[in-house]
């Protein structure tokens, strides 16, 4: 259980890179191909972040928007047309 809760924790805040530094440590040659896949792999979890924390911050500023509009239309509803 240990093991997996440390490898889990690994993946999670190395990403695909742990699994080269785990075999080095093993005293294993991870290889070209495995060093190509991790850094491929690194890669696309950061697109994959930068895309959905871009949504995120896409979908607040309307947020913020339509409260703000809501906000000035409820002021000016209660001050009248001038």
């Amino acid at each position: 259980m240990r093991v997996a809760a440390t490898l889990a924790l690994a993946q999670f805040s190395m990403g695909a890179s742990f699994k080269i530094l785990i075999c080095k440590v093993m005293g294993m040659d991870p290889g070209r191909n495995m060093e190509i896949h991790a850094k491929k792999k690194d890669f696309e979890r950061i697109q994959k972040a930068e895309e959905d924390c871009s949504a995120c911050a896409k979908s607040r500023r309307k947020k913020l928007k339509y409260e703000k509009l809501k906000k000035d239309d409820k002021k000016k509803c209660e001050e009248g047309e001038t």
